[in-house]
């Protein structure tokens, strides 16, 4: 989807290619036509703690966020997250032995919505 101008979007997707050399980033792409892709409809974020004990789902709504603490509902969503990470494309890896490679992954496809659209 496309929020913006070219030049945010250019903007955007470079930064993101920025991002995925932090050790501490993993950037992965799921596109439109992956297949198995769990029907959830709301995007959510993952808060986790120390330990565990304060691990929180935080989902935003037109009217309110909401917030899920209780074990299951964490386990739940933990368990959607890691499904949407196994049907998305690779990580990203900026490294020069990964960029020069000829292999369907995340920095491919941002490479390829970069270079032929913007």
């Amino acid at each position: 989807m496309r929020f913006g101008g070219s030049i945010v979007t250019r903007k955007q997707l470079l930064r993101l290619v920025e991002l995925a050399e932090l050790p501490h980033v993993t950037i992965q792409v799921l596109p439109f036509t992956a297949d198995g892709v769990p029907i959830v409809n709301t995007p959510f974020n993952q808060i986790p703690s120390h330990g565990g004990f304060l691990e929180t789902i935080q989902m935003d709504h037109a009217s309110q966020s909401m917030y899920l603490h209780d074990p299951d509902s964490v386990a739940q969503y933990r368990r959607h997250f890691e499904r949407l990470c196994g049907v998305a494309l690779p990580p990203v890896d900026s490294s020069p032995s990964a960029v020069s490679r000829d292999v369907r992954d995340s920095l491919g496809l941002i490479q390829h919505v970069l270079y032929s659209h913007y």
